[in-house]
Order: C-alpha cells, then sequence, then structure tokens
C-alpha cells in the first residue's frame, strides 16, 4: 500500500482512480499499460 501526500506518485504513475494495481517487473520498473492482465499472462506462463 502506497501513500503519497504530494500526489507526486499519482501524477508520475497515471494513477487515476482507486484501487489501481501496479506491476512492478523483476529489475523495479512499473509496468504501464493494463497490469492486471500482464500480471495474469505472467502467471499462467
Amino acid at each position: 500500500m502506497l501513500l503519497d501526500d504530494t500526489g507526486e506518485t499519482i501524477e508520475t504513475w497515471g494513477i487515476q482512480a482507486f484501487p489501481t494495481l501496479v506491476l512492478i517487473d523483476p529489475q523495479g520498473r512499473v509496468v504501464k499499460g493494463d497490469a492486471e492482465a500482464m500480471l495474469a499472462k505472467i502467471l499462467d506462463e
């Protein structure tokens, strides 16, 4: 759970609604796009 008092993370990550699922890859990068669909694909593999 991320708490963002300044709104910087919300703006940087493009969060538009709450709750929001954010997928972070093994290199620590935020995966843009449909994180939920991408996570399902990765878990299926």
